[in-house]
């Protein structure tokens, strides 16, 4: 998988490996504070990430609420890697004609759920319908696949003529509505469902891995600027190299993994998150560099019938 990475990354390298690279010489990543990235919030605790780039690189890490926004940084040109799920970055790659980002990695398959609050009296997927239902950000991965998981369903949402209401509410503040009984469902990554099951009285009612053949999807890609590749191919394939290596960590020692997220959860959010919850939130998700394409094309194709890419995926 190594050498398949590289390959990848060198074949981009070689369309600009004589351009001139940037000053200061600083490489720009874009995350969530979610498990679903755990290889980033492991990887920026324990230093791994910006111990791989060659001299004179060094990381610069940013968090974001959901993959939408990162897009945005990368077209902007002020994030040059990211963390985001399969939704937003089909849609960016296809809005820039597909020059603009590529898939450098798999990261994560798993870790997403839709929970309902416990005396809302959402029995069943039956009733959901007149609800409202929360999703990080429009347009990413857990829209699409709350949007499509309805649409099978037979409810429409507000906007199409239906009563089910589907809004864009951060993370944190999908957990203070749920606490304040203002917000009956959500879809939402770890540790988040694990966090609504724990503090808000909240409970799964569908796990998004049996939507999916074999229970197996891309929840979140590895994701690089064109440019980015071709005038630092050296500190990309480092990256990636270290990217994999914490793969294979995380998935190897859960346990010791479960510290490492914590720490960097604080440094985000303010305050760690209880051991408890960010272990049952991992146990959860699979950390992968395979990036599932099959799920991926999958997710490009409702993603078009949803009416957010303008033409079918090829």
């Amino acid at each position: 998988m190594r050498r398949f990475l590289g390959a990848a990354i060198a074949l981009v390298a070689a369309l600009g490996a004589c351009r001139p690279a940037r000053d200061p010489l600083e490489v720009r990543l874009g995350y969530a504070p979610n498990l679903t990235h755990a290889q980033a919030l492991v990887g920026l605790a324990r230093g791994d990430l910006d111990k791989a780039l060659p001299a004179p690189y060094r990381l610069a890490a940013t968090p974001f609420n959901a993959g939408p926004a990162m897009i945005e940084a990368l077209f902007a040109g002020e994030i040059d890697l990211a963390y985001l799920g399969p939704a937003p970055a089909v849609n960016g790659f296809l809005q820039s004609g597909g020059r603009a980002i590529r898939i450098i990695a798999g990261s994560s398959s798993g870790g997403s759920a839709l929970v309902v609050r416990e005396g809302a009296g959402i029995g069943d997927e039956r009733n959901l319908q007149g609800r409202g239902i929360a999703v990080p950000q429009f347009g990413g991965t857990q829209d699409v696949a709350l949007r499509t998981f309805l649409r099978k369903l037979g409810l429409k949402t507000y906007e199409h003529g239906g009563d089910v209401r589907v809004l864009a509410v951060p993370n944190p503040e999908i957990l203070v509505l749920f606490k304040k009984g203002q917000l009956d469902a959500a879809m939402v990554p770890e540790p988040w469902v694990a966090r609504l099951e724990a503090e808000a009285r909240g409970r799964i009612l569908v796990d998004e891995r049996t939507l999916w053949p074999g229970e197996r999807y891309a929840t979140t890609l590895l994701i690089a600027r064109t440019e980015f590749l071709q005038r630092h191919p050296e500190a990309a394939r480092r990256f990636v190299d270290a990217h994999v290596g914490l793969t294979e960590w995380v998935a190897a020692n859960p346990k010791e993994a479960v510290g490492f997220i914590r720490e960097q959860v604080k440094a985000v959010l303010g305050k760690p998150l209880p051991e408890a919850i960010v272990a049952r939130g991992l146990s959860r998700v699979e950390v992968t560099v395979d990036p599932l394409p099959v799920t991926v094309r999958e997710d490009a194709k409702r993603a078009w019938q949803l009416g957010y890419l303008k033409h079918p995926p090829r």
